[in-house]
């Protein structure tokens, strides 16, 4: 996939583009307006009409997605359909931005990270580190939209160096080493596999 793509794909937003049927998988972003593709695998995130605060629509969520795939080099389309299933499951379609039982600790973002993640993550950018960050304050920071969709693609680029080598296998097998890495399994949440089937459909993964 070409990251270039994304990028055109932001510029034409709101653009007429032609879009595939809904029978169509498309296998990247960038063939379809970005929140389309972000709709079809978590359909709630078309409105946030009685979903809080920190809701977010497909659409408001598009344009700081693409950039972080871009941003960390996210160019296959099996870790940015992975990435995007992750986020759907643990932001409840991107309902929430921190975690209801363990807000205190700083776990939030759109992939809800475990704090000491999310104080690593705004280390690496240069407008937060010398913010004196802590697993109490970092939330406040890093749930700014310009910083919140991007830690799914940071901690999947930083951290899952063994997933990174399996993507040329079968995509199941990548999403379960995925997984392996952000320390979860499909065995004991099984409903992650329904965003992950969904972004399979959307990318034409088989």
């Amino acid at each position: 996939m070409q990251l270039t793509t994304l990028l055109t794909t932001l510029a034409a937003a709101g653009a007429a583009l032609a879009l595939p049927t809904a029978q169509t998988p498309t296998r990247t972003l960038g063939k379809r307006d970005a929140s389309q593709v972000i709709l079809d695998i978590m359909p709630s995130s078309s409105s946030c009409s009685g979903r809080g605060t920190e809701c977010r629509t497909a659409e408001q969520a598009a344009p700081y997605l693409v950039k972080a795939m871009e941003d960390y080099s996210i160019g296959t389309d099996v870790e940015q359909a992975g990435i995007l299933a992750l986020v759907a499951y643990e932001s409840v379609e991107m309902q929430y931005s921190k975690n209801l039982n363990n807000a205190a600790a700083g776990q939030g973002t759109s992939n809800m990270q475990m704090g000491s993640y999310n104080v690593e993550y705004a280390n690496s950018i240069s407008a937060l580190s010398s913010q004196g960050l802590t697993t109490s304050n970092v939330l406040d920071y890093v749930t700014d939209d310009k910083y919140n969709f991007g830690t799914g693609p940071w901690f999947y680029s930083t951290k899952c160096t063994d997933a990174h080598s399996q993507t040329s296998g079968s995509a199941d097998s990548w999403f379960q080493a995925y997984m392996a890495c952000v320390g979860v399994s499909t065995s004991t949440e099984p409903s992650r596999l329904t965003y992950w089937d969904n972004a399979k459909k959307v990318f034409g993964l088989s």
